[in-house]
């Protein structure tokens, strides 16, 4: 009689303490989500009065004239610190898992000098060729976007730790705030001058102002500050992993004029055939598009992609793929549900939404903004299906899939810009996202069918 009740109350106790364990993950996810929400509501709230303050103060040349000079910014974040930050956050769980996070971190500092170094020579040799090619004038504003393209890839590479560290509350202030003191320096400085140049200017200081406070409190983080200090006498043990770092980011830093030419060469198009006016209209349409799109994808992979990361491990076994996999499918299922409504939003009220988040000096051909739209969500489903290749360590293959958009986006714009003008160039744009999220998938299932062999005919150690 006694064995029985033993038996019973031991059950009794195991699920009481499995139900207490379940209700406290609920209750912390409960807590990640409404501050990843609150912090992307304020970031898609800083966006929207950025462009409303700046279309207000600048003309649309000027304004075309800044969308350039963001699109060098972001040629840095492509080729130098993002790819960096990219490879720090793929190896971070295996390297907590293993206990190994000191001679990690040791790596990533070596990796951060050299990058640096690099980084602070190419600007100090490109600058008198910049003054000799285009004036001092042009070779100014390109010199303070690729120094705020520094401050801003900083920064979010140091975003992007905070958020597979878990650290909600720090990401979603920090995130926002960069934002809004981004566009407010901007503005303040704009509307004094009145130039492109001073807007730069003043994202650059609102970036750094950020990044200085940022910095400083990630690295007094729990998790950060003691294995961060012990790995700077730990750099000579750290080859391997540095190794390991280099070689998962150097192809995407190969990538960076490739990605910079498929992602941006619709507005260097439109600059140098119909001019800076109508670059500063398209930009303008292109972020109205991609604020509620960008938004979507952030939060849904903000939210997923620690976890997707955290059940790959160090993709030992097919049990790990098929989860991490069906995870990154599941996200891009949502994003799709929650994004299409824009498109007929677009489609129907083009004018309507140009007026209320620029200024009438933007109405200009505002009716190929649906098609934009479209453009918009091919490619933030596959930056978001990018994360297969990032979990089987196969990320070589951006360079072919990035290549493939690149030719088709010049291809098109050649072919479809005589005839049509701008739409031609949307067109363009729309068809090589289009490319880019077929030839992606397609990469992704051959390197699942690859990856799933190896799994299950080499025997594992474990």
């Amino acid at each position: 009689m006694a064995a029985p009740m033993v038996k019973l109350f031991s059950r009794v106790s195991h699920f009481f303490v499995s139900l207490q364990s379940r209700l406290l993950r609920l209750h912390k996810m409960k807590s990640e989500v409404l501050w990843t929400l609150g912090g992307q509501i304020l970031t898609l709230a800083g966006n929207i009065l950025s462009i409303k303050a700046l279309s207000l103060i600048l003309r649309p040349a000027e304004y075309g004239t800044l969308a350039l000079g963001l699109t060098i910014s972001t040629f840095v974040n492509l080729i130098l610190y993002g790819p960096i930050f990219q490879a720090f956050v793929r190896f971070f769980p295996e390297h907590q898992s293993k206990d190994t996070l000191v001679i990690f971190y040791a790596a990533v500092q070596t990796v951060l000098k050299k990058t640096t170094f690099i980084n602070g020579l190419a600007l100090a040799m490109l600058f008198p060729l910049l003054i000799f090619a285009s004036g001092s004038s042009w070779a100014l504003f390109l010199l303070i976007s690729a120094v705020f393209g520094f401050f801003n890839s900083m920064t979010g590479g140091t975003q992007m730790v905070m958020m597979f560290q878990r650290q909600r509350k720090q990401f979603a202030f920090f995130q926002s705030l960069d934002i809004w003191l981004r566009f407010s320096f901007a503005g303040v400085f704009a509307s004094f001058f009145n130039t492109a140049t001073s807007a730069m200017t003043g994202y650059a200081l609102g970036s750094l102002f950020v990044l200085s406070i940022q910095a400083h409190k990630l690295l007094h983080a729990p998790l950060f500050k003691s294995p961060w200090q012990e790995a700077k006498n730990k750099r000579l043990d750290s080859k391997i992993y540095e190794s390991e770092l280099w070689s998962y980011a150097l192809p995407f830093m190969w990538l960076g004029p490739i990605g910079f030419m498929a992602l941006y060469m619709d507005r260097w198009i439109i600059q140098w055939t119909l001019g800076p006016s109508e670059v500063g209209i398209y930009s303008a349409l292109n972020q109205i598009v991609n604020t509620p799109t960008t938004l979507i994808a952030t939060l849904t992979t903000q939210l997923f992609l620690p976890l997707v990361f955290s059940r790959a491990g160090d993709l030992r076994t097919y049990d790990q793929l098929q989860q991490s996999t069906n995870l990154v499918y599941k996200m891009l299922g949502l994003i799709l549900i929650l994004c299409l409504p824009a498109l007929p939003i677009c489609y129907f009220y083009h004018q309507d939404l140009m007026v209320m988040f620029t200024s009438r000096d933007f109405l200009g051909n505002t009716y190929i903004m649906w098609i934009l739209a479209i453009g918009s969500l091919f490619f933030q489903l596959t930056q978001c299906s990018a994360c297969i290749a990032q979990i089987c360590k196969q990320t070589k293959i951006y360079i072919s899939v990035f290549t493939i958009k690149f030719i088709t986006m010049l291809a098109l714009s050649i072919l479809l810009f005589k005839p049509f003008g701008l739409a031609g160039i949307c067109w363009s744009f729309t068809l090589s996202n289009l490319a880019y999220f077929l030839s992606m998938n397609w990469m992704n299932l051959k390197i699942i069918s690859d990856q799933k062999k190896i799994l299950l005919n080499v025997p594992i150690n474990t």
